[in-house]
């Protein structure tokens, strides 16, 4: 019996006698495959508690936490499949997959799992995907969308704004760009003014955090970032980076105030002999993240 390229179908041969159970099977494969569609088009995936997405800085590695089971409704009979909380690490390009059940009677318990494209196996119609990793973004099916550092009940919505609760809008500002020194005495390399009055907007909420790579020449060194307002008169921030654990680029954050503040960034290290010993700073910046209330 022969069968269609792309989906498999089984459908009879020509001039088959009798050909009425090669037809069955075809109209059985269109029928499965049709249901299978129609349902894919009105599935609501709920639940996941909350739904982190993080990329270690200079890597590929990517991970996906959901903290409670995720919930896929089947809308024609009403029943779900559940996906116990847990975690994945996620390479680019790679999907997120679970198989179904079509039409279940009660509910059940899947699996997710990883490929770069969905099996084209004869049970192919059992697939369903969740999403996929693109770059440093998680994207769901829904067109949800997961950014580096997001940590949020993504899968939950308020009917309002953005339309999704905690979702974070982020804007980095560049402030620092490949600044080294061999000082013990901090060294002024840059500066940068913050009003949270031109960031205001109803219905978000302002975090500031300050971003850098950097690392240190030799084990035993102390180097590190003050951040500094010179409004205020006060430190605001430091980011420490210690041999020999941050001899390699490594990236660091640390949250800063969100009001007025003209900030200066002073950098120094301590523990080495000028010019071989040196902290090195290759990126920092200010990012203002907008978080849906």
């Amino acid at each position: 019996m022969p069968n269609t390229i792309r989906m498999s179908w089984p459908y009879p041969s020509e001039n088959q006698d009798p050909f009425y159970e090669a037809f069955e099977a075809l109209m059985a494969a269109v029928d499965a495959s049709a249901y299978a569609g129609r349902e894919d088009r009105n599935i609501a995936l709920m639940g996941g508690g909350t739904v982190s997405w993080s990329i270690v800085p200079l890597t590929d590695v990517a991970t996906l936490i959901w903290t409670a089971p995720l919930e896929v409704l089947s809308p024609n009979v009403g029943f779900r499949h559940n996906i116990l909380a847990g975690s994945l690490a996620l390479s680019d390009g790679q999907l997120v997959y679970c198989s179904l059940t079509r039409a279940p009677t009660s509910n059940l318990t899947t699996v997710v799992l990883l490929a770069s494209s969905i099996p084209p196996t004869a049970d192919g119609d059992s697939w369903f995907v969740l999403g996929i990793r693109r770059g440093s973004r998680f994207y769901w099916r829904n067109g949800k969308v997961l950014n580096d550092g997001d940590s949020l009940e993504v899968l939950q919505t308020n009917g309002a704004g953005f339309g999704i609760a905690g979702n974070v809008v982020r804007f980095q500002i560049p402030v620092v760009l490949n600044e080294a020194t061999d000082q013990a005495a901090y060294q002024a390399v840059g500066n940068y003014w913050f009003d949270p009055a031109e960031w205001a907007v109803a219905g978000l909420t302002t975090t500031v955090v300050f971003r850098v790579i950097g690392f240190v020449t030799a084990p035993g060194l102390l180097g590190d970032i003050l951040v500094r307002d010179l409004l205020g008169a006060v430190d605001l921030a430091v980011v420490p980076f210690t041999g020999p654990g941050d001899t390699a680029p490594t990236h660091k954050q640390v949250a800063l105030p969100a009001t007025a503040a003209q900030m200066e960034f002073r950098v120094r290290v301590a523990g080495g002999i000028p010019p071989i010993d040196r902290f090195i700073c290759r990126w920092a910046a200010i990012e203002v993240q907008q978080t849906v209330a």
